[in-house]
């Protein structure tokens, strides 16, 4: 069985039955998240961290966890259309967030945040997803600290973390990957209620806002725009005719 709403290389390496859609025919997307980490499970640290990841978040980060896992499915399509690893994309994006599960659970409960000092504070997540993951896989650990620093008045650790004997082809990889998971978390992230700390400036419809985030990547916010309304197309609907302020 598959789903003729959603993006073929979604279901291509999983089996699939009736019991991973619900009653509107649309993909169960945790279900989908544990199914394609099996798929591409070849051993090792990262897999393992992407369980335990999964089944901590769960109990006390259910937010996070699920925003998550729309990054790793928006992630590893956008990188399969531009010529990038979609297995990267996908364990990079499920991880990106990973911060968040060390800072206190309120902070992602959904509310607009009441003071500049709790932003400031989740904030941190940046730096401390880099921590948390850089001896587990370094190149997720650089994502994870990187994809809030590589669009306009971003933040999170400074570049010059990304290992200097590392070949410019190797980082201009890691940094377009780090994009292409950046620009699917404010996507996703577009889907909830929350106001926006920052992008309005540059419109108030998101593909103008990823447009001036992203001024350097307009090619993956494209993308990224056709394979939500692909994948998501309830969210699509919502998001792409919301208007931000």
């Amino acid at each position: 069985m598959t789903n003729k709403q959603f993006h073929p290389i979604l279901v291509r390496t999983c089996t699939l039955n009736k019991h991973h859609f619900n009653e509107r025919g649309y993909m169960i997307t945790s279900d989908l998240v544990r199914l394609k980490i099996a798929s591409y499970d070849k051993g090792g640290k990262l897999v393992d961290f992407c369980e335990d990841f999964l089944d901590h978040a769960g109990i006390e980060y259910a937010e996070p966890k699920e925003h998550s896992e729309r990054v790793a499915i928006l992630a590893e399509a956008i990188a399969e259309r531009t010529d990038h690893d979609p297995e990267k994309a996908f364990f990079h994006g499920l991880l990106h967030d990973v911060g968040k599960t060390k800072l206190p659970p309120p902070l992602f409960d959904g509310h607009n945040f009441n003071s500049e000092d709790e932003y400031t504070l989740v904030k941190t997540h940046a730096q401390v997803g880099f921590r948390t993951l850089e001896n587990i896989d370094l190149p997720a650990a650089l994502c994870a600290g990187l994809h809030h620093n590589v669009c306009s008045n971003g933040y999170g650790i400074p570049m010059e973390w990304i290992p200097a004997s590392w070949s410019s082809g190797y980082i201009e990889d890691l940094l377009e990957m780090t994009t292409i998971v950046s620009i699917s978390d404010f996507t996703s992230a577009s889907t909830r209620k929350t106001k926006l700390h920052d992008g309005c400036q540059y419109g108030c419809d998101l593909k103008s806002i990823l447009y001036g985030k992203f001024f350097h990547a307009h090619n993956f916010v494209d993308v990224a725009i056709e394979c939500l309304q692909a994948i998501f197309p309830l969210q699509a609907e919502t998001i792409l005719n919301r208007k931000f302020e």
